[in-house]
């Protein structure tokens, strides 16, 4: 059976966060460094906010009226500055699948759907990011049409802070 997509609302906010806690665990184990635990009455509450303010939409993929996956998206803007012109485009910021229902479209369909909302909406650009670790969002990502734009560098360091940085806005 096909998934269905609709759209999320605070209702399904603890849906939302269980589906997360997936990614949120992957994301973990490969970079514990800079991802944390998330309790999921946090989470929930979290989603429940974005959602309540407008700050985030999100799509629910359901078999029947078991929650398979979801994405969520932010809408932002730029205004102009010096070296850029003003800009406003939906990023892709969350998209999970539950281990069990992946290699069955349903990342794909989350993302058509996106896709379609911001066609139907005049968004001219729908942008997402992804860790290098993370091959899955990667392919899904490529299949449906995402092109890489920018290439994010970093250099960890063992031992401490070689670039001389202290954290003071002083520069000491």
């Amino acid at each position: 059976m096909s998934p269905t997509v609709r759209t999320a609302d605070v209702r399904d906010a603890d849906a939302l966060a269980e589906l997360n806690a997936v990614v949120q665990e992957l994301h973990r184990a490969e970079r514990g460094d800079f991802f944390v635990a998330v309790e999921p009455a946090a989470a929930a509450s979290w989603f429940r906010e974005t959602l309540e303010s407008g700050r985030g939409r999100a799509w629910l993929a359901e078999d029947g009226t078991r929650p398979l996956g979801f994405v969520l998206v932010l809408p932002l803007t730029r205004p102009a500055g010096l070296f850029t012109a003003a800009d406003a485009w939906w990023e892709l910021d969350q998209i999970a699948v539950r281990p069990t229902d992946r290699r069955r479209g349903v990342a794909r369909r989350l993302v058509e759907t996106v896709l379609d909302a911001a066609r139907r909406e005049g968004v001219p650009r729908v942008e997402a990011a992804t860790w290098e670790f993370n091959r899955a969002a990667r392919e899904t990502f490529a299949a449906t049409g995402f092109s890489p734009r920018v290439r994010r560098w970093e250099r960890r360091l063992a031992g401490g802070r070689e670039d001389g940085f202290s954290g003071d806005s002083r520069g000491g």
